[in-house]
């Protein structure tokens, strides 16, 4: 028996576990939602990402005045170019830099792949091991239990719903993505599935061709310099302690935004378990995630997430000093349409937060779990 995977406390405007089941089921299709959405399908705009513009649908990039979208489009013009040089080449001191800025979406799956090659040695390993990953499913010794199974299919078509790629039940969209978490599951038995999961391969099957997006999927999770899959292991502990390490920042940086809600009973728990376990991949338009993800994967550090994160936070301040418990739990459910992502990346940039907060905070998690571990022990 698997042991519990829930945070102890939590309560959240959606809250995720291991095993499933948003506590808010909006995302769910019943026979006559699918009806009425295939009847307005044809009046729909598809967003430069792929999904369906709707008045709901919070993935869908943000309407900007045409005066700045024509000056953003100029500038992702002028980098791509750049992008395109750099991509010739074996590294470049520039990466940081130019990611930091954001990938031009046109050369963004390149970029990704190229990244992945030049900087993440558990690409190659991955890609070495498994040539042809379609293998890893048809190979005889592959056991997947049924459990593991039945998960991740619950979660299938809760993945980007709205988007084109995966709208449609039993599409190529859902199938490729049925493949990828199916076969990292077969590999990692440890881990096997965790919700959340499937929005960071989906992410990477919107830019990838589906063998790509498994390598890249596959190598995030393991990747050394990340904390991605010992969040998604069964006791969830690593999720914990960056909900430690998140809550520490916050009264550091944050100052009387975080001590008024922490009064209000506001804790991380409540909103940031969702930010963390899927990367900002649920909830949050591609204009943020994409950004979130071009910083990630240059740099390999958390550390951005817990920038974003903070950097939310902050340009809500005003609205979150003015309310109250109950008002302050809805702006959490309704700022991710909100958001303009280029103004947060900023805004990010001008938190000072460094490695050495985060890794002091990290070793203050890990004495109090040895001192409550020594504690037992005695008490024994």
């Amino acid at each position: 028996m698997k042991p519990e995977k829930q945070l102890d406390g939590e309560s959240t405007p959606q809250k995720m576990d291991r095993e499933g089941g948003y506590e808010d089921e909006s995302t769910l299709k019943n026979g006559s939602d699918v009806a009425e959405e295939s009847s307005v399908r044809s009046s729909c705009k598809i967003d430069r990402y792929g999904f369906i513009e709707t008045e709901n649908n919070n993935h869908s990039t943000m309407t900007v005045p045409e005066a700045m979208l024509k000056k953003r489009i100029h500038k992702e013009n002028d980098r791509s170019k750049k992008w395109l040089r750099m991509l010739h080449k074996d590294g470049s001191s520039k990466l940081k830099e130019r990611a930091r800025k954001g990938i031009p979406d046109a050369v963004r799956g390149a970029s990704w792949l190229w990244i992945m090659q030049q900087y993440v040695s558990e690409y190659g390993a991955i890609k070495q091991r498994f040539p042809d990953p379609s293998a890893i499913l048809t190979s005889p010794s592959t056991l997947i239990d049924a459990r593991t199974t039945d998960e991740i299919e619950r979660d299938i078509d809760r993945t980007f719903p709205k988007h084109t790629m995966f709208e449609a039940d039993g599409g190529l969209g859902q199938n490729a993505l049925r493949r990828i978490l199916q076969s990292y599951a077969a590999l990692d038995t440890e881990v096997g599935y965790c919700q959340g999961m499937g929005f960071i391969a989906a992410l990477f099957l919107t830019y990838l061709v589906e063998e790509d997006a498994f390598y890249c999927f596959h190598s995030v999770l393991s990747r050394s310099s990340s904390p991605l899959r010992l969040m998604y292991l069964p006791k969830m502990s690593e999720t914990q302690k960056v909900l430690y390490v998140f809550e520490q920042l916050g009264a550091q940086h944050l100052g009387s935004l975080w001590t008024h809600m922490s009064a209000e009973g506001i804790h991380p728990t409540m909103y940031a378990t969702e930010w963390f376990m899927t990367m900002f991949c649920r909830g949050f338009s591609f204009d943020l995630v994409t950004r979130v993800w071009d910083i990630y994967l240059a740099e390999g550090s958390f550390k951005i997430v817990y920038r974003v994160s903070l950097a939310i936070l902050k340009s809500f301040e005003k609205q979150f000093m003015e309310r109250s418990f109950e008002k302050m739990m809805a702006l959490l459910k309704e700022l991710p349409r909100l958001i303009d992502a280029d103004a947060l990346i900023e805004l990010t940039w001008k938190i000072p937060l460094k490695t050495a907060h985060i890794t002091h905070h990290e070793a203050e998690y890990a004495k109090s779990l040895a001192g409550s571990s020594a504690g037992k022990k005695a008490k024994g």
